[in-house]
């Protein structure tokens, strides 16, 4: 059994400061011994920060000379694939934020590689171990509600509504809100439903961005088909007004017995579920209600870089993984391609 890992972040932005450079903090085994970010004054300031003891601007210098047992990269969507294999080279675990690659192909390359020389490899599909979310899992594996006929997956966010340049909006670097936001519910839909086998797909762009050429899609309209018969309906959006908070989330599953729905919103709000059934008039509700604060949550429970952590010393395999990561990632591919061609688009099975 591994004692520690040593680690190395890729990444300084907010996003890496709340979720990965406290991985000290996180679990008693891990040693961040690396950070590495494009900014030499930022990057010098969050090892001081988090007792880094190594700080690196080149990325491939910090995998060859840090001493490294594990990576975390958290950086812009199409530096993922070339950071993934180098690290890959070195035979080093993996924590990649979603989405992995900016196509199917280097998914599949990426997962192939990865599971080929046998580390561990997780993709940050955080909403994955929302409490509301595993208890709908656990509900549907109850066979709660009975068989899922269709489901709706809906996601309002306000933060592009300004023309200001953001990378997740330049079609050069990301997939637009498509992967930034509508990959964590595609993910979430896979995991519930099973095997996606077809793909609908429009998708919007109502703000044009300064500085780039090629604005991403900052809304997208999704019907997938599974294997299992149920369809899902998605609405993702990062263009509307959203009253009194940031973003909401709300998805509803309709089935033979009986109704799941749940719904929230930013930090330290209700997360509710609800589930109704026909099972008998004196118990056919049920109402829960927590509250999330999402920093919070993902540094005190064994999720996220916690679970990643865990894995690698006690020698487990990790769900969402890199598997996981090109399961959604046809789908994303899928979706584009419908939009362009204005046609149902099936996908291809696979293992």
């Amino acid at each position: 059994m591994v004692e520690n890992v040593n680690i190395g972040v890729i990444g300084t932005s907010w996003r890496s400061e709340l979720v990965f450079l406290p991985v000290r903090h996180q679990h008693q085994c891990a040693n961040l011994i690396a950070v590495c970010g494009r900014n030499q004054d930022r990057a010098n300031e969050m090892a001081k920060k988090y007792s880094s003891p190594q700080v690196y601007t080149d990325y491939r210098k910090m995998i060859q000379h840090a001493n490294l047992d594990a990576i975390v990269i958290a950086t812009p969507d199409d530096t993922h694939y070339e950071m993934t294999m180098a690290a890959l080279d070195a035979e080093l675990h993996i924590s990649c934020e979603k989405l992995i690659a900016l196509n199917v192909d280097h998914a599949f390359e990426m997962l192939n590689k990865a599971e080929a020389i046998g580390v561990k490899h997780m993709v940050m599909y955080t909403h994955h171990w929302f409490p509301n979310v595993q208890r709908i899992k656990q509900l549907l594996d109850d066979d709660y509600i009975g068989k899922v006929y269709h489901a709706t997956f809906n996601w309002f966010a306000e933060y592009a509504r300004s023309d200001d340049y953001m990378w997740r909006f330049d079609a050069n670097r990301a997939t637009g809100i498509l992967g930034d936001l509508g990959s964590h519910l595609i993910h979430m839909a896979y995991w519930l439903f099973g095997d996606i086998v077809a793909v609908t797909g429009h998708l919007g762009f109502d703000v044009s961005r300064k500085r780039t050429d090629s604005s991403a899609n900052d809304t997208a309209h999704i019907i997938l088909e599974f294997e299992s018969g149920v369809h899902a309906q998605f609405l993702i959006t990062a263009t509307a007004h959203v009253i009194d908070n940031p973003m909401q989330v709300q998805i509803g599953l309709y089935g033979q017995k009986g109704t799941i729905q749940t719904e929230w919103l930013p930090d330290n709000t209700p997360v509710q579920l609800s589930v109704n059934t026909q099972q008998s008039l004196s118990d056919n509700r049920i109402n829960e209600s927590t509250s999330l604060i999402f920093d919070d949550f993902m540094k005190n429970n064994p999720v996220g870089v916690r679970l990643f952590i865990n894995s690698i010393i006690n020698d487990q395999t990790i769900t969402p993984g890199f598997f996981e990561g090109y399961k959604v990632q046809q789908v994303i591919d899928a979706v584009i391609q419908s939009h362009e061609s204005g046609c149902r688009v099936v996908i291809e099975s696979s293992n």
